[in-house]
């Protein structure tokens, strides 16, 4: 199939639809398999659920090979025929990460990366038709990734996706995916906070017992995030929501109700603090900026939190907004003048310190 040269016949072409009608089988769990396999019970058998993973896996292989001839194909003779990668194929992408859960963590990688390379050359290419309709095929992409991450309702408790129990390699390809969609949507960010705030806290308490505020790279899902946000995803994002997802951040989860689930956002909260605060001063054009980008935010939040009963989560919220007053005096320095200070910041700082105590 890859290197396939000169004139594609017709046996070639019903070859490479009979693959596509396979992968949106299998990409939605639709893949029936012979009545005589289903009946198959004894011991080394392999069932209807192993052979559509392997159909998943054998798949998402030939696509991965149709992207890497694509990106090469500048360089080829104008005589090889480069098979172009299936818009069809590439809409399910979604479909089948779902389909997938997390029993699949081999092939969900190799389709996670396949899909972010297109994506990537597809960016850089000229535009032209096959890039357009690229384009829009990464857009139904997005539309439809959500769930992957979490399934959120209005009023209720998060549902968490197959995003939350892949490895971590895994859950660092599916960010680095959503940074190369040409936008992300609301939905998207609503579902990726979720998932982040989710992960199960892996810190460790310092000496004196308390939380170790310093971030360690790839220690968090959220920290992670907070990286992307930074290189990426204000270059195809709308900053009130780059600004939403970090003040969300900054409050932790809302629907923690057990002890346990206190102490994972609070640990997680302290531990991801810093790092939030820079990554929103950093949205602005200086030290100052970041906070009036974030101010009606965080005071919002602190007010529905306390609405809704949610004391720990103001409180978190609070915390980190009077630590992000405090980076952003602090890199300002001289350049933050005294009127400016007391005009804009230090009322603020006094009301959110406040909410604190």
């Amino acid at each position: 199939l890859v290197h396939h040269e000169g004139i594609v016949d017709v046996s070639f072409e019903h070859l490479r639809f009979a693959i596509a009608r396979v992968w949106n089988q299998v990409a939605s769990g639709n893949a029936s398999v012979s009545s005589t396999l289903n009946k198959k019970k004894s011991s080394g058998n392999i069932n209807a659920k192993e052979i559509a993973g392997l159909k998943r896996k054998a798949c998402v292989e030939i696509f991965s090979e149709m992207i890497d001839q694509r990106s090469a194909k500048k360089g080829r003779r104008k005589d090889v025929v480069v098979v172009e990668p299936s818009l069809e194929w590439i809409s399910f992408t979604s479909r089948a990460l779902w389909t997938m859960k997390h029993k699949e963590p081999k092939t969900t990688y190799q389709l996670l990366n396949a899909a972010r390379r297109l994506a990537n050359t597809a960016l850089t290419e000229t535009e032209n038709d096959d890039n357009a309709g690229i384009l829009l095929a990464m857009r139904k992409i997005e539309s439809e990734i959500a769930p992957f991450f979490a399934v959120c309702v209005q009023g209720q408790k998060p549902i968490p996706g197959p995003f939350t129990k892949l490895p971590q390699d895994v859950q660092l390809e599916a960010l680095a995916l959503l940074g190369a969609l040409p936008s992300i949507s609301v939905i998207t960010i609503k579902a990726l906070a979720a998932a982040a705030l989710l992960e199960p806290f892996k810190g460790a308490p310092s000496a004196n017992g308390e939380e170790d505020e310093e971030e360690e790279n790839g220690e968090t899902i959220v920290g992670s995030v907070v990286d992307l946000v930074s290189f990426r995803f204000k270059n195809n994002c709308e900053l009130a929501l780059v600004v939403s997802l970090l003040v969300t951040f900054l409050a932790g989860p809302s629907f923690a109700e057990s002890l346990e689930e206190q102490t994972h956002a609070r640990k997680l909260a302290a531990k991801t603090r810093k790092k939030i605060c820079d990554a929103i001063i950093a949205l602005g054009d200086d030290a100052v900026s970041g906070i009036r980008l974030a101010s009606t935010a965080i005071t919002k939040t602190i007010e529905k939190r306390i609405e809704d009963g949610d004391m720990h989560g103001a409180e978190r919220c609070a915390k980190g907004g009077v630590l992000l007053i405090d980076r952003a005096m602090e890199r300002g320095g001289t350049d933050v003048n005294a009127s400016t200070w007391e005009n804009e910041f230090a009322e603020l700082r006094r009301k959110w310190a406040q909410t604190v105590q």
